[in-house]
């Protein structure tokens, strides 16, 4: 959890589905059975249709299922002199390790070592911290603020009163020409 030197901090629930993670999961997902698909659905016979088809289905209810797991995410965001962290609750937390354990399950029973190893490696508990000095952007938004840096993002949720104090120390730590307000 967040330290006692912490200036501020309160917590939130965010969606686990943010911008970066929607990009990531498009390339490793997308691009490959997006190619198959279309392999698939061009080239192939009407056995190969049905195939991709059924394909396409799978993802669908993978997909349906993932949000209706993982809709929401219960952090901390900590802000410190220095930079601001946001640190998974203990009730996400517990869903992750409940995912986790499933994720292991079915890897015996469909005796897939790679679901299993799968299962074993995921990571439960999420903690990202982004320093001030690496901020490249700052966007002000009414009820958020986004805040980019090299290869990361991270969106705030805030009232209007913790927006202005977000405001405030990121105005004392980041460059002017680096904040936009965006209302």
């Amino acid at each position: 959890m967040a330290s006692d030197s912490a200036l501020f901090e309160w917590d939130a629930v965010v969606s686990p589905f943010d911008r970066t993670a929607m990009i990531q999961i498009l390339l490793a997902i997308g691009i490959p059975f997006g190619v198959l698909l279309v392999l698939l659905a061009l080239f192939g016979g009407t056995q190969a249709k049905y195939a991709a088809g059924l394909i396409l289905a799978v993802l669908i209810v993978a997909a349906i299922t993932a949000y209706a797991v993982l809709r929401k995410k219960y952090v901390r965001f900590a802000v410190f002199d220095d930079r601001i962290e946001r640190i998974d609750l203990p009730r996400s937390v517990r869903t992750a390790e409940k995912l986790k354990e499933y994720t292991v399950v079915a890897g015996v029973f469909s005796s897939s070592l790679t679901t299993v190893a799968t299962g074993i490696l995921m990571q439960t508990q999420d903690h990202t911290s982004i320093k001030w000095r690496s901020v490249t952007s700052a966007e002000m938004y009414s009820n958020r603020i986004r805040i980019t840096c090299k290869g990361n993002e991270m969106t705030i949720p805030c009232t209007d009163e913790l927006c202005a104090r977000l405001a405030e120390t990121i105005g004392e730590n980041v460059a002017e020409h680096k904040i936009v307000s965006k209302e």
